[in-house]
């Protein structure tokens, strides 16, 4: 899987960093950087293809074995998690793990945050290079190298292995970026790695492991770190495959929905991705069980060369007809190590919920920028099904009495895609959380359509996007639980002042999801609704002077439109003559200055807020 290069919104000591990187599907990622949390760590599989006795290794605790070089800021260091020169790393992205590793003797590392703290980047090119290593004597074509790493991933960081025949001479990078499919500002990982190097049996062969960041720019040019230990080279086995990482959906083509209500279930489509540490081409059949409320046992073949990695969409068949969870167990024919043979990933057929996230934990999405943000998920239905309401889980944090808007759009191309269609959101606008704010138990916000009808009828096969937006300052804020591991699925959306300058758009691309959920129920809304005016969204929101708002009146009637900001002060007002049916009513913002505003479309029986920003 490629890297997702993204947008880094960061809260730091030194003040806030920015980064953004383009895809080629012109979306980015938003995320705040916070300390490293002990409960957030990511333990992924082993992963080695270890023989019992290598045919080399070095541990790290005589550094005169190994050299470090630079040619940028920075160098990598031997050392423990004692070493002054590691301390801000620890801070975000953990120490080195001792269990199971040799880690209390010394790594080797490369603190990449020291420089973010500090906001002075330079272009970073460091490795550490082993000595001599004699492999005459072998007579495997390949050679399974292992080591154990912590890392985090943040913007424009690459991880590389590479590997020497003529004493360092000349260097090739058999691994890629070893940690491309880590996610940017994700939880940091400590695990095993693999990588099946083809060799010459040299006796003048080396190893070095090489940090690489290509950006001088002083806010986001750096990253957090890596760490290195316990490397050892082995003859690999003929035959051994490992399954990496397994998922419920197809995560290229379309999301990993954890939660589908019974309206919206498919045939169950795997996501598996297997790696050949053997040195002799494999095909063979992945066994896929399913079990729970229902069960299913069938397989699919597949073929790996040596030192690959095959990537199997397989749809089971399954379709899940009861209301519960359900296990999907990967498994692979016995082979030379046995222990990463096997994976199993959960998913939920619910009456109502439609969601991404997997079951929360203490993670949390927030921003410590001040201005409009919004958060939410993607979602694409099955078939036709009205949704009445949308679940956010609110975490610690949040502010009682916060305002916030839902807002419902009809995905066109992508979701910064001026001509995306507004089709809803929350009943009469805005939804004001209690006192104090509920973070125990999911909020559930009516929705009502552009035409104030309840619930928004969403079609099979179109995508929609679905944010919880407010305006955010010192005082107020809006913090949502997330799921409490990455879904590498990336339907994830933001809105906010994330951009460089502080410009606005909707980003996307993280590998976990927001706790915001369509609901079904069909009983939402039904006695919330007795408004007489019905008001869509402002358009077009930043304004420059002039928007316009559509309400919709079941009957002729006037009502005022006042303008106010943020403190609450009333800046103007206009009486406006409603005909029966739709009317488009302008909004003059010319005088205005930059900021945020609220305007409260009123008559005696109703009040309808919307929210606006002045550019």
């Amino acid at each position: 899987m490629k890297k997702h290069l993204l947008l880094l919104c960061l809260s730091l000591t030194a003040g806030s960093l920015w980064s953004q990187k383009n895809e080629t599907n012109n979306t980015n990622v938003i995320f705040e950087m916070a300390p490293f949390n002990e409960s957030s760590t990511n333990l992924k599989p082993n992963l080695s293809n270890q023989k019992s006795t290598p045919i080399w290794s070095d541990d790290f605790s005589d550094p005169s074995t190994w050299e470090i070089g630079s040619n940028g800021q920075g160098t990598f260091v031997i050392g423990t998690n004692t070493d002054p020169g590691i301390s801000s790393a620890i801070d975000y992205m953990g120490g080195m793990e001792t269990a199971g590793t040799s880690a209390s003797n010394g790594f080797a590392f490369f603190n990449g945050v020291q420089h973010l703290l500090n906001a002075d980047i330079d272009p970073q090119d460091t490795w550490v290079t082993s000595d001599t290593i004699d492999l005459s004597g072998t007579s495997s074509a390949f050679l399974s190298l292992t080591f154990n790493q912590r890392y985090r991933a943040f913007n424009y960081d690459q991880t590389f292995v590479e590997f020497s025949e003529d004493g360092g001479a000349s260097w090739t990078a058999f691994s890629a970026d070893v940690n491309i499919d880590a996610a940017t500002n994700g939880d940091p990982i400590q695990n095993n790695l693999a990588i099946l190097l083809p060799v010459t049996n040299s006796a003048l062969s080396m190893i070095r492991f090489r940090w690489i960041n290509d950006s001088d720019n002083d806010q986001y040019g750096s990253g957090y770190g890596w760490m290195v230990d316990d490397v050892e080279l082995y003859e690999p086995y003929d035959n051994e495959l490992s399954i990496e990482k397994l998922y419920t959906h197809d995560i290229y083509n379309a999301w990993d929905f954890y939660e589908t209500p019974l309206s919206q279930v498919q045939s169950t489509t795997i996501f598996a991705i297997i790696k050949n540490n053997g040195s002799v081409s494999q095909t063979q059949d992945l066994a896929v069980d399913i079990s729970g409320a229902g069960t299913s046992s069938t397989s699919v073949s597949f073929t790996v060369e040596p030192g690959t990695t095959d990537t199997v969409i397989y749809d089971t068949g399954f379709v899940p007809s009861d209301i519960g969870v359900y296990t999907i167990t990967a498994t692979l024919p016995e082979d030379s190590l046995a222990s990463n043979n096997s994976l199993s990933e959960d998913f939920e057929i619910t009456q109502h919920l439609y969601g991404h996230n997997h079951p929360l934990g203490s993670s949390v999405i927030d921003f410590t920028q001040e201005g409009l943000i919004g958060v939410g998920n993607q979602f694409v239905l099955e078939a036709n099904e009205l949704v009445k309401g949308l679940d956010v889980y609110f975490a610690g944090g949040t502010t009682s009495g916060l305002e916030v808007e839902v807002l419902v759009y009809e995905v066109m191309t992508s979701i910064q895609d001026q001509a995306n269609l507004f089709i809803g959101g929350a009943i009469d606008g805005l939804y004001v959380l209690p006192s104090p704010a509920p973070t125990n138990s999911p909020v559930t916000i009516p929705l009502e359509d552009i035409n104030g009808e309840i619930g928004i009828n969403l079609e099979a096969g179109k995508v929609y996007m679905a944010l919880v937006s407010t305006y955010q300052s010192a005082d107020e804020n809006m913090a949502i639980k997330r799921s409490s591991k990455g879904d590498d699925d990336f339907s994830t959306v933001c809105f906010g002042p994330f951009g460089q300058d502080g410009a606005e758009n909707y980003f996307n691309g993280w590998g976990w999801s927001p706790a915001v959920k369509l609901n079904f129920e069909p009983t939402i809304g039904i006695a919330e609704n007795d408004s007489e005016v019905h008001v869509g969204t402002i358009f077009p929101n930043p304004v420059t002077s002039e928007s316009v708002i559509n309400v919709n009146a079941d009957n002729a009637l006037n009502v005022e439109i006042c303008v106010f900001d943020l403190s609450g002060k009333k800046l103007n007002t206009n009486s406006f003559y409603l005909n029966e049916g739709s009317n488009e009513v302008s909004i003059d913002s010319s005088n205005l200055s930059s900021g945020v505003y609220k305007v409260v479309i009123s008559n005696e029986e109703t009040t309808v807020t919307r929210m606006f920003v002045k550019k």
